[in-house]
């Protein structure tokens, strides 16, 4: 105005519309990690207005498959900064495969998607480990169970992944009985249990029960009395199915099995005592619990995988005559060892 000197001023803000579209941002929209690992980068999800502007403080929700190849997220929402972008992160499962992720907001009937691939490492290996020869009867189940062992690049054992069976869809074929695991499982916690060794009775609901053994592991077996669980031994020796390493069902060693599997109940009633834990382990068990050792619990499995934890010493067992009146011929030495070698003198038990 003229002969005003200073004019009127307005404070003005253009804040962004309603959100009107939602997408995907940066290299983590497309990217892939090894199973059960955590993904390198963010997913991030951008929120915009019908003109192109960030529109910050709008909530937005993420989601992953619930079943198959999925990843585990940070946070099942989060909400948008001054530059309209929302994140979370990502961890793999223990399933390989390829699976969309999404991020949706409120008012947008489209999410955006995030292309992830959960992959073995090069050099993983999957063997038939078992059931992998065998004939049925039309309408009856195979005798052995499917069992497959997978391996990572250095030749150990991948614990805690999951496999996937699957059968023809047409002509012979055979019903599996999840498609994912074979046979049914139960899983234990066991982190409140003293270290040791376990019968756990599994009974149906018809009344028919079997016994399964379970090692509770220790953490450490330095300076204490280590009592091997021999897993491997049980097994050799098992005749569930009519087959052991050692026998056939004829009862002759030209019937044995060359191979064995682990997914088998025990025989313990008709067959040599040695093929479970009462032959040697229990009786030990008891002595040693009872005159104050301090014992570490290990099985044949472990001693392979955890060898190092036992490398300053080693429990041979002499065998004798079980049979004989008066036992006779047990004895169980301590050699230690230093540097890799024996060193010093054995100490009996």
């Amino acid at each position: 105005m003229i002969g005003v000197d200073t004019p009127a001023t307005f404070s003005l803000v253009n804040t962004a519309g309603a959100p009107a579209a939602i997408d995907a941002l940066g290299a983590g929209a497309e990217q892939s990690t090894e199973v059960a690992t955590a993904f390198d980068e963010p997913l991030v999800a951008k929120v915009a207005d019908a003109f192109g502007n960030p529109v910050p403080g709008v909530a937005v929700t993420f989601a992953a498959p619930a079943s198959g190849a999925s990843a585990t997220l940070s946070a099942g929402s989060a909400t948008t900064d001054d530059n309209g972008l929302a994140s979370v992160t990502a961890t793999a499962n223990a399933l390989p495969g390829s699976y969309a992720a999404t991020a949706s907001t409120a008012g947008l009937e489209t999410p955006t998607t995030f292309e992830l691939s959960n992959v073995l490492p090069n050099g993983t290996t999957v063997d038939q480990a078992g059931g992998g020869t065998q004939s049925g009867e039309v309408n009856s189940a195979f005798r052995c169970a499917l069992e497959v062992a997978v391996a990572k690049p250095d030749g150990s054992p991948y614990a805690g992944l999951q496999v996937r069976f699957d059968a023809p869809a047409s002509g012979a074929s055979a019903t599996l009985s999840d498609g994912v695991d074979s046979g049914a499982s139960l899983t234990v916690a066991t982190d409140d249990w003293p270290e040791g060794s376990y019968l756990l009775l599994l009974t149906s609901d018809a009344g028919f029960g079997t016994y399964v053994p379970v090692t509770v592991r220790t953490g450490q077996t330095r300076g204490r009395t280590v009592l091997l669980n021999a897993v491997t031994t049980w097994q050799a020796y098992n005749q569930y199915g009519g087959n052991s390493l050692y026998v056939g069902s004829s009862g002759a060693a030209p019937d044995r099995a060359v191979k064995v599997s682990y997914n088998r109940p025990f025989t313990t009633r008709g067959t040599n005592p040695e093929d479970w834990i009462f032959n040697a382990e229990y009786p030990m068990i008891r002595w040693l619990e009872a005159n104050g050792y301090d014992v570490s619990y290990f099985t044949g499995i472990d001693s392979d995988r955890f060898g190092a934890e036992m490398k300053n010493g080693a429990f041979v067992g002499q065998h004798g005559s079980w049979n004989r009146v008066p036992r006779s011929g047990y004895k169980v030495i301590f050699v230690p060892f230093a540097d890799g070698k024996p060193s010093g003198r054995p100490a009996t038990c």
